[in-house]
């Protein structure tokens, strides 16, 4: 009996005479090629953010991605399957916090021309998309990013925990790095432009290309950290697969796996977080209160994960 896919009245439409109507149609290439698309999201970016199909020609896909970058892709039929070609990125201005104001200020004279030569329908869609851009705007200017640094450094992580009440243990296993670190360390240098008068708010611009930098530089700090940790444990932890261990073995290897992910959890938050603050804060201030809240942090960072290095070995030693 034939499948249906819905009826009219009193009769009904078989699903295969639906799709005899749709084939080689556009909408049926259009939902083959969202799936290419997907399938080679690697072309578009190396990230697990979303990608959309933008736009379709005859043999090319314009595509985007959440973070503001656009790609144009060839596209061909090879075995009835869809392949994508290699993707060129399209130059494409982006509006960030940090054009905002400008890129607001220039289509709001775009909107006066549009008003003086074509009447206000001519002007109406530009003049939602201008309320569209302030309200974006306005919503990424309200974040509290030193309030967001400061939460996330000082929280009561699971990681955070066992290595003040290990701590003593914990440097014992990386004696041998210990100085290291300590000598890398960064130094906190912005507290006059937050905790004292001793810098006038007025000088505070002669500071922003240091700030800048030093976050940075930091954001690099943590990165390098967060990467040491995946690339030693997430191997590690795929090479166990189903081991038989001994319930001791077992349970020192269950609360070193809630420390590593955890702190690998802990430095995706923050790495965000730095990485907002560093394309949307336009405040000096803050950018130094962020590299100072860092700089006094990165020490216990770079200490649990050279932690996490040494136990990594020492259960392949083990095994």
């Amino acid at each position: 009996m034939a499948q249906t896919i819905f009826s009219i009245e009193d009769k009904i439409v078989p699903v295969e005479a639906i799709q005899k109507l749709v084939e080689g149609s556009y909408e049926q290439l259009t939902g083959r090629l969202d799936e290419a698309v997907e399938a080679s999201r690697s072309i578009f970016t190396d990230t697990d953010e979303d990608i959309a199909r933008l736009a379709t020609f005859r043999n090319r896909v314009v595509v985007g991605t959440a973070s503001g970058a656009y790609y144009e892709a060839k596209f061909e039929s090879k075995d009835g399957e869809i392949v994508i070609g290699e993707a060129k990125q399209l130059d494409v201005p982006v509006i960030s916090s940090t054009n905002a104001a400008r890129s607001i200020r220039d289509y709001s004279l775009s909107i006066v021309d549009a008003l003086m030569s074509e009447g206000t329908e001519g002007a109406g869609g530009q003049l939602i998309q201008l309320a569209s851009l302030q309200e974006q705007k306005q919503v990424e200017m309200a974040r509290d990013y030193v309030g967001e640094t400061l939460a996330a450094l000082s929280e009561g992580r699971p990681w955070r925990q066992v290595f003040a009440e290990q701590s003593d243990e914990i440097r014992r296993q990386i004696i041998d790095v210990l100085e290291s670190i300590s000598e890398n360390s960064l130094d906190a240098k912005y507290k006059p432009l937050y905790e004292t008068d001793e810098i006038p708010e007025e000088k505070f611009e002669d500071y922003r290309e240091m700030a800048e930098t030093d976050l940075r530089l930091a954001a690099e700090r943590l990165e390098q950290v967060h990467h040491t940790v995946e690339s030693v444990y997430f191997p590690f932890i795929d090479s166990i697969g189903d081991a038989e261990l001994e319930e001791d073995e077992s349970d020192v290897l269950s609360h070193f796996c809630f420390f590593a992910e955890d702190l690998v959890e802990d430095l995706q938050e923050v790495r965000s977080i730095v990485s907002d603050a560093l394309a949307n804060e336009q405040c000096v201030m803050c950018l130094g209160h962020i590299y100072d809240s860092i700089a006094e942090s990165l020490s216990s960072y770079e200490m649990a994960a050279s932690f996490v290095e040494r136990m990594v070995g020492a259960f392949d030693g083990a095994s």
